[in-house]
């Protein structure tokens, strides 16, 4: 029980006797506009030259056309260079700092969702409404590079980009009706679909707070 206690307290000793701030969570605002919600955590390495870091996420939208999911992303991140706060004075547009770096990432996604399509009635010449579900299981992996602002000594704001490849297990019961029917028009999956199997861009974007 002592050595539970005593480990961690050594811990942020040693971390604060660096003078830096080794942590940070952060937000990704843009994903709140397709129903997901990401947070992340970002531990920085001693020798301040790399970081890890991990970003649970949950999909999570109500009602005909509702979505339902989960996500956990990690990145490993390499600083490539990192330009301090000056003595007497802040950096370029007045940051506190700032650092490019390269890197690797792999997710994992867990994702679900119903929506609604038209189906052509032969019969009666007319269209009906006809619920269905997708879901999917995918892994994906690849590289990035980025740059982080730290605007002030505890707030930041993050870009990346890169690329991957995914490799989607899909059930599509929409897509299974349009087999069925022997249908010779079906929209593939586009490179931003989780159902998307391929060679894809990554993007991101984050604002933060450091610990």
């Amino acid at each position: 029980m002592k050595k539970l206690i005593i480990l961690p307290l050594l811990f942020f000793i040693i971390e604060n006797t660096s003078g830096q701030r080794m942590n940070a969570l952060k937000l990704s605002p843009f994903e709140l506009g397709f129903s997901k919600f990401q947070v992340s955590y970002e531990r920085t390495m001693p020798g301040l030259k790399q970081t890890f870091q991990i970003s649970p996420a949950i999909f999570l939208k109500q009602g005909q056309e509702s979505k339902e999911g989960f996500e956990i992303m990690a990145q490993y991140r390499y600083i490539l260079n990192r330009f301090p706060k000056e003595e007497g004075g802040r950096i370029f547009l007045g940051m506190h700092s700032i650092s490019w770096y390269s890197g690797a990432y792999a997710l994992y996604q867990d994702y679900s969702e119903d929506f609604i399509e038209g189906i052509y009635n032969e019969a009666t010449f007319e269209y009906s409404n006809q619920a269905f579900t997708s879901t999917n299981q995918s892994f994906e992996g690849g590289v990035l590079m980025g740059i982080q602002f730290n605007i002030t000594e505890r707030i930041l704001v993050d870009f990346y980009t890169g690329g991957g490849i995914r490799k989607s297990e899909v059930n599509d019961e929409y897509r299974d009706f349009i087999e069925d029917m022997d249908l010779m028009y079906y929209d593939e999956y586009g490179v931003f679909d989780p159902q998307f199997t391929g060679v894809k861009p990554k993007f991101g974007f984050m604002v933060g707070i450091t610990l």
